[in-house]
């Protein structure tokens, strides 16, 4: 019972996560937004965020904002910021987002402060909490620490590593008291998300006590090559085994004999003829008493000599048998008789 609730448990943690590793596909309508003035302006495209949408792509919403903020140089002049915020809104569909987001800018006065990056992501670190409520943060990072966001088997330990770091610069937008983990408590939950094999051999490296990104990455890198070349030792060796127990299996051919495949594709032995030099295979010899075609021949030589009444003291033998021997018991028995004992 304690197993079903514990499992009940690290689904229900995985499954609150806003920001996962893998990555939903975002809406396909987009708005359009120019940047700068004159012959230089550009025409940008921003993917729109509707109520139905998967969550994590506000978030994607929100640092596409930023990073057209940070390319056009939007926080020094009040006008670029509050036409950012304008163009934020557009791509809000109707819906709860694009309400609390006209509520926040609409409080918002002073739009050429000092540090107006800093208090713009505040902006949307309010909105992200109205979105996906309070406690979205809090359930994010546990279910970090805990290992419940298992990394994708289906590609490198460095890319999902890699994701791992995204996700966490994403992870302060959900909400206002979102903020980035050190990178020391983000490498406990690497080492815990890990696959056994790739944990034990991430320690052994010394990764337990890695704090640089760029050094984590490294030795990850290093980890998929072991692992890699484990497999394909693995495979080396299985494969040995599997010719081994082939051969082992195979029917041994002695000295002087050769294989035939019969009808069915299965390989015999066949020993060549001794008495005539191996000339031919021993069970094709006309000798061998148990070849087919002479067992056919003397079939029909005893029909013939049975038909025909055969010789009493023929030297020729039928079926294999000797010719039959006439026997006097007694010479005495038999009466001699001449001319000269008539007279």
């Amino acid at each position: 019972m304690s197993t079903k609730i514990s499992t009940s448990k690290s689904e229900d943690a995985s499954n609150a996560c806003i920001i996962r590793f893998e990555i939903p596909e975002l809406n396909e309508n987009r708005v359009e937004a120019k940047f700068g003035e004159g012959d230089e302006s550009v025409k940008e495209y921003i993917n729109v965020y509707r109520e139905g949408d998967e969550k994590y792509n506000l978030i994607c919403l929100m640092f596409q904002i930023l990073d057209l903020g940070d390319t056009y140089e939007c926080w020094e002049e009040a006008a670029k910021a509050k036409s950012l915020a304008n163009t934020m809104k557009r791509a809000l569909s109707h819906g709860k987002a694009k309400k609390k987001w006209i509520e926040i800018t609409n409080k918002r006065t002073a739009w050429g402060e000092a540090n107006m990056r800093g208090k713009f992501s505040q902006m949307l670190q309010k909105l992200g909490e109205e979105v996906f409520g309070t406690r979205a943060y809090k359930k994010q990072v546990d279910a970090m620490e805990d290992g419940k966001l298992k990394l994708p088997e289906d590609q490198p330990l460095r890319d999902s590593v890699d994701r791992l770091f995204a996700i966490n610069r994403e992870i302060p937008y959900l909400g206002t008291k979102g903020e980035k983990l050190s990178v020391r408590s983000l490498n406990k939950i690497i080492i815990k998300t890990l696959p056994l094999r790739a944990m034990v051999e991430y320690i052994k490296q010394g990764g337990e006590d890695l704090t640089d990104e760029e050094e984590i990455l490294n030795t990850i890198d290093d980890v998929d090559m072991c692992l890699m070349l484990d497999a394909q030792v693995q495979r080396a060796r299985k494969s040995e085994r599997n010719n081994h127990d082939e051969k082992r299996h195979e029917p041994k051919v002695k000295e002087g004999s050769s294989t035939s495949t019969n009808s069915t594709g299965i390989k015999q032995e066949s020993s060549l003829c001794k008495i005539h030099d191996g000339a031919h295979l021993w069970k094709d010899c006309p000798d061998n008493k148990w070849n087919k075609a002479r067992k056919e021949q003397r079939k029909v030589e005893a029909a013939e000599k049975k038909a025909g009444g055969g010789d009493l003291h023929s030297t020729a033998t039928v079926a294999g048998k000797k010719t039959p021997i006439v026997r006097i018991a007694d010479p005495g028995d038999l009466d001699y008789t001449t001319d000269e004992d008539e007279e």
